[in-house]
């Protein structure tokens, strides 16, 4: 049976160290079903290794100064910029604005300019396929409308989070609408992104449909857990919705609303020091904090495997459905999140609890308690939901059959 002839476009994958990582174990299942050319937008240092027959197409990353040039100038002048701009007159005058739907628009451009010369190597038949629901899937459109050789072409593109919700994010999306109708299915990473786009956009529901992320199951290694301290663990980078510093303020809290007990933060991601955090506050004399900055994802998968933790936070503003919390659930560990995006359909009760996104100290100390009253039913019940809902090899064999 002859495999599908797929085209993935990322933002940097495979290339760095960091960006992208849940994408490593997509790939492994999806190469064993289907012909993958892997288009990345940028070029950044480091290469992440692929599974063998994937094809990486280095051209849109390496797109000549000149040509950038050209793209400058023809997305200023061209009738796309301003006809969106235009589009929503609450938003006339706003300089950040016109500057945002500019470079939006520039990167679209540059996506769609992937397709420059390739009608005779590109199959009338293939998935052109974004992983992200923004210029990319922008410049997608831009393709399917300007060339003739994609029309029998199938386009798709995941949906997470901050490719969903504009409002939260502060921010819009040029051509929103046009992009809906140019792809045939857009899917979201989880039901809470469903309701919300298909609210917003109730003439395109039957292009909508939930299709989970997945993660790796991770054997536990360790030695039961004792609790002698309370090991507290997040990962995440240090974007202003993730919040870090709050979470590190929780803890403290925690660590000073029980002074004879030993506790340890531990965060995964970069952007963090011990200067940064001296900034947030003092340290309690029972609180230690172990920063491992950016981790390759398999040394994370290790990490959860030899050591064990009490409580993964993730107090986001906004999510999607994160593959962070997933891999904490595979290996055991409850959560403790706030009640955003897709939180609830990872986290049911049994395995962690949910707190109001302005949440209170007592709402953080009150969690942290009860997940620890409850500790092992709530661990067991975590790897019983990952099973379910978040195994990767099925949950992308069924988005790729």
């Amino acid at each position: 049976m002859k495999k599908k002839k797929i085209y993935l476009f990322t933002e940097f994958f495979p290339y760095g160290n960091i960006s992208e990582s849940f994408l490593q174990k997509e790939l492994e299942t999806a190469s064993t079903m289907a012909d993958i050319t892997l288009v990345p937008l940028y070029n950044d240092k480091g290469s992440r290794p692929v599974p063998e027959g994937v094809r990486i197409d280095e051209s849109l990353s390496r797109t000549s100064l000149l040509k950038k040039t050209v793209i400058v100038m023809k997305t200023f002048f061209g009738k796309e910029l301003w006809k969106s701009y235009l589009k929503d007159k609450k938003r006339i005058g706003l300089i950040r604005y016109i500057w945002f739907t500019y470079k939006y628009s520039f990167r679209a451009e540059l996506v769609c300019s992937y397709f420059d010369g390739k009608e005779k190597e590109i199959p009338k038949d293939a998935v052109l396929y974004s992983y992200w629901f923004s210029y990319f899937a922008l410049g997608l459109a831009f393709a399917r409308k300007r060339n003739r050789f994609l029309e029998n072409c199938v386009f798709i593109s995941r949906a997470h989070g901050y490719d969903v919700y504009e409002e939260k994010r502060n921010t819009f999306f040029p051509h929103r609408e046009f992009t809906i109708q140019s792809f045939d299915f857009i899917y979201p990473v989880s039901q809470a992104g469903l309701e919300f786009m298909t609210r917003r956009y109730p003439l395109y529901i039957g292009k909508f449909a939930v299709r989970y992320l997945g993660t790796a199951a991770i054997e536990r290694k360790s030695e039961p857990n004792t609790h002698q301290e309370i090991k507290f663990l997040s990962c995440s980078s240090m974007s202003k919705v993730k919040r870090v510093g709050l979470i590190y303020r929780m803890v403290c809290a925690y660590a000073k609303a029980n002074p004879s007990q030993k506790c340890v933060w531990t965060h995964i991601g970069g952007g963090i020091d011990t200067d940064l955090v001296g900034q947030w506050g003092a340290v309690p004399e029972n609180l230690d904090i172990d920063l491992k900055g950016q981790m390759p994802n398999k040394d994370i998968h290790a990490l959860y495997s030899e050591r064990n933790f009490d409580i993964f936070v993730n107090l986001s503003l906004s999510e999607g459905l994160p593959v962070s919390i997933m891999e904490a659930i595979s290996a055991g560990i409850p959560v403790l999140a706030t009640d955003v995006g897709g939180e609830k359909e990872i986290i049911d009760g049994r395995n962690g609890v949910l707190v109001p996104v302005n949440l209170g100290v007592e709402d953080f100390t009150s969690a942290a308690d009860k997940i620890l009253a409850n500790w092992d039913n709530m661990s067991k019940h975590c790897v019983e939901v990952f099973r379910q809902r978040f195994d990767a090899q099925k949950n992308y064999q069924d988005f790729y059959l």
